[in-house]
């Protein structure tokens, strides 16, 4: 019997870029439309085995919304979707953030994704239960309203991200029976720029995951070319105890930056993010015989009050039968 199970995963944080004016921008060169094509398809067979749930942004030709219902699906999206991956937004358009999530990892996948504030901005989120270890995660993709970081952060600038930034981690906390969440966001600012952004997720007891690299570049920028903005959070939960832990699988949970991946053709103005995920859980019993003596012990008067606890439980039964028949 198997007394201990450990799972690996990883979780993709990328903002695809909202159509081939961000890549022309980017790239400075004579490049045609075709290529731009041709590069989203490559980068969409690199990503496909990359992570087992990916945190999209600009997900939809943006810049044309009413175009949405006649343009076919972007490349990775599609890819996804035929490599046994759910996609999952919120209802309405324009439609920004998704989360795709393979169900080849996860089942009982739930969509919670809504529009938030008085501009109705779009965040993707989803729970959802691994499969090896029968944990319960839930995942976000956002993709907070910019201000300009040229300057100053002007504070009236800054108020849409920042409130939705707010409101998204009030969501996640109406969101229970989760062991943990995790989020994928482009927020659009970076901590040495505007703290007060991050402190929104960083005061509901987030952990900020980044790379400390440039995820972004902005040829048209002076002052702000190479930009972080792409970064992830996590909150791990604990669960209540009870008077049978002894008896099941305690978890814990470990999640922290993997990469930065750079494409050396990136049909993207940014990089895409990758965190890994581990999930390790351990018989409780097994902990205690591993802790000494003492633990052996209690192992050992454990199991023989539930053995007297089932023969009193089988004696009970037992005697009913006989009165039964007489």
């Amino acid at each position: 019997m198997s007394f201990e199970v450990t799972a690996f995963l990883r979780v993709g944080g990328y903002n695809m870029g909202g159509n081939s004016v961000d890549w022309l921008d980017t790239t400075k060169r004579d490049n045609r439309e075709s290529d731009y094509n041709q590069l989203q398809s490559e980068a969409a067979e690199r990503l496909k085995t990359e992570a087992a749930v990916y945190c999209l942004q600009e997900v939809y030709d943006v810049k044309n919304p009413s175009l949405l219902v006649q343009k076919a699906e972007r490349p990775l999206i599609a890819t996804l979707r035929n490599n046994h991956f759910e996609i999952h937004h919120a209802p309405g358009k324009p439609m920004d953030c998704v989360v795709a999530i393979s169900t080849q990892v996860f089942k009982n996948i739930q969509n919670h994704s809504c529009r938030l504030g008085v501009t109705q901005e779009d965040a993707a989120i989803v729970s959802a239960t691994h499969r090896g270890t029968g944990q319960r995660v839930v995942f976000v993709s956002a993709h907070a309203p910019g201000c300009d970081l040229e300057e100053t952060v002007d504070e009236k600038d800054a108020k849409a991200g920042d409130d939705y930034c707010r409101l998204i981690a009030e969501k996640l906390s109406e969101i229970g029976n989760c062991s943990i969440q995790i989020i994928g966001i482009d927020i659009n600012a970076c901590p040495e720029k505007w703290q007060r952004r991050f402190d929104q997720f960083l005061g509901k007891s987030f952990v900020l995951h980044r790379t400390s690299q440039p995820t972004s570049i902005k040829p048209s920028s002076i002052k702000y070319r190479e930009r972080e903005l792409d970064y992830l959070f996590s909150r791990t939960f604990q669960r209540p105890r009870t008077w049978f832990e002894f008896f099941r699988m305690k978890f814990r949970h470990e999640f922290d930056i993997c990469q930065l991946q750079t494409f050396k053709e990136n049909p993207s103005d940014h990089e895409p993010v990758f965190g890994i995920l581990t999930i390790h859980g351990q018989s409780s019993a097994f902990t205690k015989l591993k802790s000494g003596p003492w633990g052996l012990v209690m192992y050992a008067v454990s199991g023989l009050a539930l053995a007297v606890l089932l023969r009193l439980v089988r004696d009970v039964f037992l005697k009913r039968g006989q009165r039964a028949i007489v």
